[in-house]
């Protein structure tokens, strides 16, 4: 699979990394630099959860990216190898919104690692601006690109002793990318 790691400089994106308190924690875009296989994932709004767990998850870019944003501890490395083979990804629950999810990930940090200082409202109305750049034109229907999974799915979720793993893949037809917002935690 052949993707670029995108950098970027969007607000949500920059208070998230400057305040998130977990050692685990990556979160980074993917761009397909082949159509092809992003239509494998998604095509017409249609996103294929097996093809994107097996074909995005497990790729070897996508496991190096762990390999190279994630320590644990004083310059104890920790690798990043497929646990499964298949990730259990899920749709939205009904009442859930992306927005929520992100506003959540940054006032509480999965389970209460963040060092942010600001409201909810203010958290949310972060992820919202977020959204809304990332989708642009089809932002009323961001649900329909939101994955997530509370399950480990490569061994980068076992450096610790850490009780709560998420994941939550933002799929963008516009631009051809997955954002990828991955953590664990303990309380």
């Amino acid at each position: 699979m052949n993707l670029q790691v995108v950098e970027t400089d969007i607000e949500y994106v920059r208070i998230l990394n400057d305040n998130f308190s977990s050692e685990l924690f990556v979160f980074t875009c993917f761009r397909f630099e082949n159509v092809e296989e992003f239509l494998t994932i998604c095509s017409e709004g249609e996103i294929s959860r097996s093809e994107i767990g097996r074909s995005f998850l497990l790729s070897k870019p996508v496991l190096d990216q762990f390999q190279q944003e994630v320590y644990s501890g004083p310059s104890q490395y920790v690798s990043a190898d497929a646990l499964v083979l298949e990730v259990d990804l899920q749709r939205l629950d009904a009442g859930k919104n992306i927005e929520s999810i992100l506003a959540d990930v940054l006032f509480y940090g999965g389970l209460g690692n963040t060092d942010f200082q600001g409201s909810y409202d203010s958290a949310l109305q972060l992820a919202t601006s977020f959204c809304e750049k990332i989708f642009e034109g089809v932002y009323t229907q961001r649900n329909a690109y939101c994955l997530r999974t509370l399950s480990p799915w490569n061994t980068w979720f076992m450096a610790g002793p850490y009780t709560f793993s998420e994941t939550v893949l933002l799929t963008v037809e516009k631009t051809k990318s997955i954002w990828l917002l991955a953590y664990s935690t303990s309380d």
